[in-house]
């Protein structure tokens, strides 16, 4: 079988592969959920490394364009304009 990565040993690869496989889909839907958790943490982090003067609402912004388009992006600025003009948190 071809090693799916680059970096990693393929031995430990089917390992990880078999774990993955015998695991209960709860445990599967946890570690993809963890997963996830993580890498929108470290996107977030990220961005506001590289905008340290941005606002909590601008680095929102800039995540959503990142990572779902200009369009989303731009609705997320007139929603989040509306919440700060209506007074809610």
């Amino acid at each position: 079988m071809t090693p799916l990565s680059s970096d990693t040993n393929p031995v430990a690869e089917q390992v990880w592969i078999g774990l993955l496989r015998n695991a209960t889909p709860a445990r599967r839907f946890h570690l993809a959920s963890s997963l996830s958790s993580s890498v929108i943490r470290w996107s977030r982090r990220a961005i506001q490394e590289t905008h340290p003067t941005s606002s909590d609402d601008e680095l929102s912004e800039e995540f959503v364009r990142l990572n779902y388009g200009p369009d989303l992006a731009l609705a997320v600025r007139e929603r989040l304009a509306a919440r700060r003009r209506s007074g809610a948190p």
